[in-house]
């Protein structure tokens, strides 16, 4: 049986950041569906998205307020991305400082991933 084809949500204005990070997902096999701000991330933010990353300083609706929007929807997990310095409460399972590296990067959405199919597996029924 085939193994199930991970959604990985991308959010960035920066077009250049998005496609090259969109690249790394796509050669390790992940789908992605790419958004350029927060209200095309809503639109395209369906029950098949396995998580979500999205960068921070965003115009209009910044990644942490879209970050609030999304969690209301769905209990999805989602990865930050910034150039900034950031401290203080997160909504978000984990912050990636630019220029994050793709071992990292992928490493961290593994890790996410990994910790989403437990927690479904512990609270579904037997």
């Amino acid at each position: 049986m085939k193994e199930k084809q991970h959604v990985i949500l991308l959010v960035d204005d920066n077009d250049s950041i998005r496609e090259l990070l969109a690249q790394v997902f796509a050669k390790n096999g992940y789908l992605v569906k790419q958004a350029c701000n927060a209200s095309q991330a809503m639109s395209l933010f369906t029950p098949e998205v396995d998580l979500v990353i999205t960068d921070l300083d965003m115009p209009d609706v910044n990644g942490m307020e879209l970050t609030y929007r999304l969690k209301a929807k769905a209990p999805v997990p989602i990865a930050a991305i910034t150039g900034l310095k950031f401290r203080g409460p997160k909504p978000f399972e984990a912050v990636l400082h630019k220029p994050v590296l793709p071992g990292v990067l992928l490493k961290t959405v593994k890790v996410l991933l990994e910790r989403k199919e437990l927690e479904k597996d512990s609270s579904s029924p037997v």
